[in-house]
């Protein structure tokens, strides 16, 4: 998706038709959620990315998929706090933590931390941010996929929050 973007909207659109051919909701939406993916963090056009992502959670909801719909949350939450919707963006982390937790979905669960994360490092909640990326790292740990560049990622966005709360030596 980073490397390529044209060839990545490509997929988007194929994604989409395939759907259109299936007739099947749980393809729509998650062509629904590749494009929102896609706007968001390959174009940065994150109005749109949010209605898209509103879409395909709403599809996910009516067909009964819970943690289809708690994972598109990951890139809906930051997507929000990009936009300032931060009361939602905290709603919308809160439920899908819960369902990505009780459904031992740890992968997804570590990366809507970050998302999170990331959305409070932008309102200067930096203590809360550094507390969430230890949560996403620790549940990296505990998944034996420590040193990857997830964590290495983490790490990134930890020393900047701790550079923020003046713990210079940390960072």
């Amino acid at each position: 998706m980073r490397n390529e973007a044209q060839q990545c909207l490509r997929v988007t659109k194929l994604l989409e038709a395939l759907a259109d051919i299936s007739g099947n909701p749980q393809h729509r939406a998650l062509g629904l959620l590749a494009r929102a993916n896609a706007c968001s963090i390959v174009l940065g056009e994150y109005r749109q990315a949010a209605d898209l992502y509103a879409q395909a959670i709403t599809i996910y909801a009516e067909q009964g998929c819970l943690v289809e719909q708690a994972q598109a949350q990951i890139g809906n939450v930051f997507t929000l706090g990009v936009l300032g919707r931060h009361a939602e963006a905290q709603a919308s982390y809160q439920w899908a933590s819960e369902v990505l937790q009780a459904n031992k979905a740890w992968f997804q669960l570590a990366r809507l931390h970050i998302n999170m994360a990331i959305v409070n490092s932008r309102l200067g909640e930096d203590s809360q941010a550094l507390a969430l990326f230890d949560q996403a790292k620790e549940t990296y740990r505990q998944m034996g996929i420590e040193g990857e560049h997830h964590c290495l990622r983490i790490e990134i966005n930890r020393a900047v929050d701790l550079r923020n709360l003046a713990r210079f030596d940390e960072a």
